[in-house]
């Protein structure tokens, strides 16, 4: 390595920079120790190692049944700081490249109709607490395509207005420490939310979302919002594998690109980085246009037109 810090020290650096949440930078550093570990193992000089290093401590892990998701977790931690120490100038990027070890069949997550969405949010009763609660729970992620760790982290007083009147709501995104950004409420949220906090007691800084037990209420995790989709869901009847949680903020995508929503908007609107991730959506939706206007009829009746016989 090009700089006289430590690996230790470099790695310290690296998680510095990381924009994650602590408990994916406590992962990414136990990931690339064990990657350490390893090259010493292998009598390998931890300053100096080669791409075909990574290679073969992919092809290790592989062989102790871990499975690819794992090894793909593993090598990812490795490539990204690696990608770091050649963007520092400290050494070459020798994890570029290298595939992952999981193959995916398009994307991993159904979606939604927007029938069965509007199903979905109008098989909720709101004459209860938490009919309420989970008919503006629904509703949030199916119209701001929110993640349920952006959700779990919404508080009461996280709803504000701009200058113009325009009803707003500060969010935290994935890997973000503070809720900066701002998304516009459409008037179905409004009514919901109004609805849903009139029958609170509102303190600042107070979960949206408890739990539905005034005496032991608590804010409700990802992994109960989870459940409360799939329950949902399953009441309507749909009970389709690849359908979960996160499907609803991919019905979300999907519904915004076939209603011509440019990507740009889109990408703001998931919280993107950049357009590569949210190409995914626009991708599956002309792969669903494909399949119901097939350019092949078109062919087919060209064909089948020049059979005819003239006069």
């Amino acid at each position: 390595m090009n700089t006289s810090a430590t690996i230790l020290e470099v790695i310290d650096e690296w998680m510095q920079n990381l924009d994650v949440m602590e408990i994916t930078r406590t992962s990414y550093r136990t990931k690339v120790q064990l990657w350490f570990r390893w090259l010493a193992a292998q009598r390998v000089d931890p300053r100096c190692p080669a791409r075909r290093h990574i290679l073969a401590w992919k092809q290790a892990l592989e062989q102790q049944g871990r499975s690819a998701l794992t090894v793909d977790g593993y090598v990812t931690a490795v490539r990204m700081f690696y990608k770091y120490c050649a963007a520092r100038g400290y050494y070459s990027d020798i994890g570029a490249g290298i595939r992952s070890s999981v193959r995916y069949r398009g994307h991993r997550k159904g979606r939604l109709t927007s029938e069965e969405a509007a199903r979905l949010l109008d098989s909720v009763d709101t004459s209860t607490f938490k009919g309420k609660r989970d008919r503006l729970m629904l509703a949030m992620m199916l119209l701001l395509a929110l993640r349920t760790c952006e959700v779990e982290r919404v508080n009461v007083d996280d709803f504000d207005r701009t200058e113009e009147g325009v009803p707003v709501l500060y969010i935290q995104r994935k890997g973000r420490h503070e809720k900066v950004e701002a998304l516009a409420l459409p008037d179905m949220i409004v009514e919901l939310l109004e609805d849903f906090i009139s029958i609170r007691d509102i303190r600042p800084g107070e979960a949206l979302f408890a739990s539905a037990y005034p005496k032991n209420s608590h804010r409700l995790r990802r992994t109960s919002i989870s459940q409360i989709v799939h329950q949902r869901l399953a009441a309507i009847g749909i009970r389709r594998p690849n359908i979960t949680a996160h499907s609803l903020r991919h019905t979300c995508a999907c519904l915004m690109v076939e209603s011509g929503v440019d990507l740009e908007t889109v990408r703001d609107m998931l919280g993107h980085t950049t357009t590569n991730t949210t190409r995914i959506y626009a991708e599956e939706v002309h792969a669903r246009m494909l399949i119901r206007n097939t350019p092949a009829k078109l062919v087919e009746k060209a064909i089948e037109s020049s059979r005819r016989p003239s006069g």
